[in-house]
């Protein structure tokens, strides 16, 4: 073989392999004040944290080699397939966060604390929407630490993860800076519930309070996974509150550390036993309704 067909060959080999492996990394773009995040076809561990600014990011995988973002307003994560993470730490921004998940089983965690140990406010000004597929295992966990503070502005939606938890650092069901506060509607719809972090609930609602309507709409499945186990404590509900629990044996369990509800309260049953705990310890200024639900 001659030595100009050798180095054509190689130079073409090179090309494919420096193309497969850009395909591999996170690619992280922004346009105007919209930062967009894609993860790569394998498992990714996204890492976005603030600076204490409003509008800067830095985005790394595993917190390896930040990029900085300045001016951001609205974040669009989508993960791509493999078993993913996102980690969402004490970032400042206007807009909206969108977090898309695609095949795997994926981790989306929001808290104040970055991975070298510094805790920010975390305040979003708009929606966050997080969509996860759907697999059991897929898990969101919201938190807040050493009181810095947690805001949502608009509506706050997760839909397809089997295990959530909102848990704020807060004491009583009055509103206080470690509460996880959210303005607008919390909405929440799980395809398949499984515990995952060992609290014994699939969904655990702590120290959270919410300015707009409340929708828990549960698995509707007939076996182990459409069993539901929600827990609420130490929170508080400014608008209406409804819990669709639908089929398989579900419980609605209210901690005896009470929680407030300022309008209607109405939790329906379905298909399955459906149990209502510690009711009697909760405070309705509104309607109440039960509907297939024993207490």
């Amino acid at each position: 073989m001659n030595r100009p067909l050798i180095r054509s060959l190689f130079a073409t080999l090179m090309a494919l392999v420096l193309a497969d492996a850009a395909r591999c990394e996170l690619v992280a773009t922004q346009k105007g004040s919209k930062l967009k995040i894609k993860g790569a076809p394998e498992s990714d561990s996204i890492q976005l944290d603030g600076t204490g600014s409003i509008g800067r990011v830095l985005v790394s995988q595993a917190g390896v080699n930040p990029q900085a973002f300045l001016g951001v307003f609205d974040i669009e994560i989508s993960t791509g397939t493999g078993n993913d993470q996102v980690f969402v730490n004490g970032i400042e921004i206007g807009g909206s966060l969108v977090v898309n998940t695609g095949d795997g089983v994926d981790q989306v965690d929001i808290d104040n604390t970055r991975l070298d140990g510094l805790a920010f406010p975390v305040m979003i000004g708009k929606n966050v929407t997080l969509r996860l597929g759907g697999y059991v295992g897929e898990q969101v966990d919201v938190d807040t630490e050493d009181e810095a503070g947690f805001l949502i502005g608009g509506n706050t939606t997760i839909e397809g993860a089997s295990d959530i938890d909102l848990n704020g650092d807060g004491t009583d069901p009055n509103y206080v800076v470690g509460d996880i506060l959210l303005c607008g509607d919390l909405r929440i719809k799980v395809d398949e519930a499984l515990d995952q972090n060992g609290d014994a609930h699939s969904i655990d609602l702590d120290n959270v309070v919410v300015g707009g309507a409340t929708r828990l709409k549960l698995s509707n499945r007939n076996d182990a996974t459409g069993n539901d186990f929600v827990r609420i404590k130490r929170s508080s509900f400014v608008r209406n509150f409804e819990a669709n629990l639908r089929a398989g044996n579900d419980e609605l369990h209210f901690d005896a550390l009470p929680s407030k509800f300022g309008a209607d309260f109405v939790v329906c049953g379905g298909a399955g036993e459906n149990v209502v705990l510690g009711a009697q310890s909760i405070t309705v200024a509104g309607a109440t309704k039960f509907t297939d639900v024993e207490q």
